[in-house]
């Protein structure tokens, strides 16, 4: 069987943050830059200096704005003191206040506005204090088993200043802006309504009974970090609607919108699949293990000072073997060091597809901006990914990242 062996080698753009005009990114690693007229369940139009160009939605990864600021948002999770609500499906919001009567949570404040929903459509709300983010509670949460599996939980300060979890039923928030001294929380516990003051509240944990999620069509990444899926959108000059199975229909300003990400059933992430054989060792007694949507050290993926949600994280010596089974046409994916090594690192990727290299092996170093490769892998039975040592000849600070690494159908 022929193996093609044509790579595309590109200086990586960033999509999100480009002053040159709103763009357009295909699932295939195609980019079109200008002016998005409107998005729709149909297609993406935007105006380029060659004219408007219509694209197909099934064929577009995201849609970045330009006239969003700021346009790299740091996930919400991860900013310090600041509040998240955390629906059921996974949605992150920023409110500026929240309070719960009636078996409803109004949101107030923030780019959504005021907003109320079901409190059953919510799955936990985080209270991190200054220097704290809300991902550093939800680690403190898993590590004492707050999973809201059958009551409430929530995790307080108490008088002492020590953790405590406490399983009742949250009865009441009052908390209308940012966190004012009278703001309370009502939750019973041990037989008892106690009223707890906000300030020493962490998070909320709430009773969520095991129900389907609902699909959603993508991702809408929001200018303060929030991010919300939906099974519908549409834009226009100046708003975003968006229709979230969690929070109803949402109604957004255009330049509070940073980044909408489509899902597609012709991509499947890499990481995704199982590896069939793995191979890892280092230089000397330490190896680093492969990692999926993490890199190497277990931090974010983070390349060019863009943040990736998806791809897989490797080490010199590494190479992970895939069964394709010839049912894909391309691999997409951003490839560098990661950050976490500075300037230091010296690797090369080569990928192999049924015995042969695909084009020449790419050298890597945390010097050099990273690279977006294209290969096409149409007909390939099995892939091998394989992250060696660079010239140097060292280990020192290999942390490939192979970001958003994708196969496309």
């Amino acid at each position: 069987m022929r193996v093609a062996a044509s790579l595309i080698v590109l200086t990586l753009t960033t999509l999100a943050g480009a002053a040159d005009g709103d763009r357009v990114a295909t699932i295939d690693g195609r980019e079109l830059v200008g002016r998005v007229v409107t998005v729709d369940a149909q297609a993406v139009r935007i105006a380029t200096a060659d004219g408007e160009q219509t694209v197909a939605r099934t064929d577009v990864a995201a849609v970045a704005l330009e006239s969003s600021s700021p346009r790299r948002p740091t996930e919400l999770m991860r900013q310090p003191g600041k509040m998240v609500v955390e629906t059921i499906g996974g949605d992150h919001v920023a409110p500026g206040g929240v309070t719960f009567a009636d078996g409803k949570l109004t949101m107030t404040g923030g780019l959504l506005g005021n907003l109320s929903v079901p409190i059953d459509r919510i799955k936990t709300i985080y209270f991190p204090t200054i220097g704290q983010s809300a991902a550093d509670v939800r680690e403190l949460c898993d590590q004492m088993k707050l999973t809201g599996e059958v009551t409430d939980q929530m995790l307080m300060v108490d008088t002492n200043g020590k953790l405590l979890p406490v399983s009742g039923v949250l009865r009441a928030i009052g908390l209308a802006g940012a966190r004012p001294p009278a703001a309370e929380i009502t939750f019973t516990w041990q037989g008892r309504d106690r009223a707890v003051a906000a300030e020493r509240a962490r998070a909320i944990v709430l009773a969520s009974p095991p129900r389907e999620i609902p699909q959603a069509v993508g991702v809408v990444a929001m200018t303060d970090g929030s991010a919300l899926r939906f099974s519908d959108i549409e834009l226009t000059d100046e708003k975003v609607l968006v229709n979230s199975p969690e929070l109803g229909v949402c109604t957004i300003r255009r330049d509070a919108v940073a980044e909408i990400r489509f899902h597609s059933d012709r991509v499947v992430p890499l990481g995704d699949l199982e590896p069939v054989d793995v191979r890892e060792h280092g230089l000397m007694a330490w190896t680093f293990a492969y990692r999926r949507d993490r890199n190497v050290t277990g931090g974010a993926i983070q390349l060019d000072g863009r943040t990736y949600p998806r791809g897989i994280g490797m080490h010199s010596f590494c190479e992970l073997t895939y069964d394709l089974d010839g049912a894909f046409s391309l691999l997409v994916m951003t490839a560098g060091i990661d950050d976490v090594a500075g300037p230091h690192g010296d690797a090369v990727l080569t990928i192999i597809a049924d015995g042969k290299t695909l084009a020449e092996p790419v050298r890597l170093t945390g010097r050099d901006e990273a690279r977006f490769l294209r290969l096409d892998v149409a007909n390939v039975k099995r892939l091998i990914v394989r992250v060696d040592y660079g010239p140097d000849g060292l280990d020192v600070a290999d942390c490939v990242d192979l970001a958003d690494a994708r196969l496309i159908k």
